[in-house]
């Protein structure tokens, strides 16, 4: 028989810790399987993934895919100004986007904004571990319904991971965001999903609630089959 992927006895393990857990609340944090199909374009696979759960109409959510989702030829201030404040406002940006920077509620983001260099260093001169937090900070900026987070690589010590993880719990719990995650490391996020997200062989979808959540108080699990993506 061949060995288990490492996600899914991740999973299986979880599900062995059902007890003794802690709600982080009521929120949405999907945590995408790294095992099967990890070759897929992650934008498409989210896309997919929320059409055939049946959402119709534009999806309206924010990128944070490193260098992919940013600017790279411009300032990090530039880069927040140009996803973070309406068009109406572009003029005097740099104005909007201290307005912006002293408004914000999640506690957890401004920390973050703490740990980044001064607004106005290009992203082509820092390393790649700043513009992986400067990708995921203008995500967590942005007033959208969906927040789509595909980390590629682990860059970050524990201090800075753990801020991240609860900006993005807030986000959700607080602000109703729904956070999708796709992530070559699943395993450093599985503490804060609500739910995991299995792309099986076939083209189908599974979604398990995650126990580690304490989001479901009885020692069953379940499954629900989502429609199989052409």
């Amino acid at each position: 028989m061949p060995e288990m992927p490492t996600f899914k006895k991740l999973v299986k393990f979880t599900i062995s810790m059902m007890m003794n857990v802690k709600s982080i609340g009521k929120c949405e944090i999907y945590l995408f399987n790294s095992d099967t199909g990890y070759k897929s374009n992650p934008l498409k696979q989210f896309v997919y993934y929320l059409r055939y759960q049946g959402k119709r109409g534009q999806i309206n959510f924010s990128l944070s895919s490193g260098e992919n989702s940013l600017h790279l030829g411009l300032s990090i201030g530039e880069n927040f100004t140009l996803d973070s404040i309406s068009k109406s406002l572009v003029q005097n940006s740099e104005e909007h986007l201290n307005k912006k920077l002293l408004s914000i509620e999640n506690e957890y983001t401004v920390k973050l904004i703490k740990l980044l260099p001064n607004m106005d260093c290009k992203l082509e001169e820092l390393s790649q571990e700043t513009i992986a937090l400067i990708s995921i900070v203008k995500s967590l900026l942005a007033r959208t319904e969906y927040l789509f987070l595909v980390e590629e690589n682990r860059f970050f010590d524990s201090q800075t991971s753990q801020l991240i993880k609860k900006a993005i719990e807030t986000e959700a719990t607080i602000f109703g965001r729904k956070v999708l995650i796709r992530s070559t490391s699943a395993g450093s996020w599985i503490d804060i999903a609500t739910d995991i997200i299995i792309k099986e062989s076939s083209g189908e979808f599974t979604r398990q609630e995650n126990p580690l959540c304490g989001l479901k108080k009885s020692p069953s699990h379940h499954f629900t089959l989502i429609k199989k993506a052409s």
